[in-house]
């Protein structure tokens, strides 16, 4: 591996999202061919893991927040998994504009069908079980820090319930840091039942009731292993400011987990944590006067330079050539891009405008992916993006020959 830089340019930073998008992006592509065979696809398995995760809090807007979706597209999403048997959706019994969400038995069968995955132990199979942990731990890093911007710029903690599979996994590493985050994990519960509280109860004038409701909503956010482990997590945190020391002592016991829950672990996170930065960015472009789409197709223009045709693009996006094509013209009509005349044997090359220029390097200098990923280290983050190079190279292979 090359010797890290002393610092990190912004490129970099950006460079390290465009991998992961990239790797995110193959990695669909394989997991929807292999999910095609139980008539299902990453959306709708990723939402029954959700419903699952949040019982008895499963309504819509939940969910939303829990898959970092905006509540419209989950909303046709829902409908979409009920008529197809995976889930119910009813009116709740006190607050009739509450819908709850429950999954069928259909719904749970499919979970359980769809958690082995050949492919990602295939692909996945290149790392040892230490290695799968230290990505898990770097994954974890950037999504600690994505869930504190997102709380910030969306004005909305994220709700993010620790999975019940995952539960006391450790990645090893400082078992303090291990704590604050699965700490901070639980207590965001308890800041969105408040929020919501308070949220419901303005008008009332009744504090007894208010009162009544908050204590209610926070012991529903938490179930009674939920309790058990923020007092054990706590605990390690008080310890450690009370007892500062060099060396630390033995860590709190957690769960072992096989090569193939770490994978299936892994998978989860890495996609959550992608879907998480994907809202983050997409809602700072669009202040830009841009989008995720059009900023990707623009640094593909710029990476493939002499080769770039709307079929290169598409192959680089992992895009069909329709999909690309309707971007392209989109690029086209705000003048970000121009369509070089055909030559004999080659087909029209395309290229960035003055106008496209300044759109791409306004996106590379926006601040959410430097602030996440200067979350790692320089060390940690060249290892991070050396596991990615090394995924995405197997995953491609998968890809191509499926």
């Amino acid at each position: 591996m090359k010797e890290p830089p002393e610092t990190f340019s912004d490129d970099r930073y950006l460079e390290a999202w465009i991998m992961f998008r990239r790797v995110h992006d193959t990695l669909s592509k394989v997991r929807n061919r292999e999910l095609a065979g139980h008539h299902s696809n990453i959306e709708k398995i990723l939402t029954l893991q959700a419903i699952k995760r949040l019982g008895q809090n499963a309504t819509p807007n939940n969910i939303a927040r829990t898959r970092y979706r905006r509540p419209h597209t989950i909303s046709v999403l829902l409908k979409n998994m009920e008529a197809a048997g995976l889930l119910t959706r009813s009116k709740d019994k006190n607050r009739k504009n509450i819908i709850r969400i429950a999954l069928t038995e259909n719904g749970k069968r499919t979970i359980l069908q769809t958690r082995k995955s050949n492919i990602i132990n295939k692909i996945f199979s290149l790392f040892s079980n230490q290695v799968l942990k230290q990505f898990i731990g770097f994954v974890d890093t950037l999504s600690s820090d994505a869930e504190q911007y997102y709380s910030l710029y969306f004005k909305n903690v994220s709700d993010t319930i620790l999975p019940a599979e995952q539960d006391g996994y450790s990645p090893g590493g400082n078992d303090l840091r291990e704590a604050v985050i699965r700490a901070k994990s639980i207590i965001i519960n308890i800041l969105n039942a408040v929020g919501d509280v308070e949220r419901n109860i303005v008008g009332l004038k009744e504090k007894p009731l208010a009162l009544l409701s908050e204590n209610k909503q926070i012991s529903e956010s938490l179930s009674p292993k939920n309790q058990g482990q923020l007092l054990k997590y706590l605990g390690v945190i008080k310890d450690h400011l009370l007892n500062p020391r060099t060396e630390p002592k033995a860590k709190p016991k957690f769960k072992s987990y096989t090569t193939k829950q770490l994978e299936q672990i892994l998978l989860y996170k890495f996609t959550k944590t992608h879907d998480l930065i994907f809202r983050i960015r997409d809602r700072e472009l669009s202040n830009l006067g841009l989008s995720i789409e059009i900023s990707s197709a623009l640094s593909a223009i710029k990476e493939l330079g002499n080769r770039a045709t709307v079929g290169e693009v598409a192959r680089w996006r992992l895009r069909s050539i329709p999909t690309a094509s309707k971007i392209i013209v989109k690029m086209e009509q705000r003048s970000l891009i121009k369509k070089l005349p055909e030559q004999k044997n080659k087909r029209g090359r395309l290229r960035l405008t003055a106008k496209g220029e300044q759109a791409l390097k306004r996106a590379a200098t926006a601040d959410s992916i430097k602030l996440i990923f200067s979350a790692l280290p320089p060390d940690d983050l060249n290892q991070f993006m050396a596991y990615l190079e090394a995924i995405k190279a197997r995953a491609l292979e998968e890809y191509q020959s499926g």
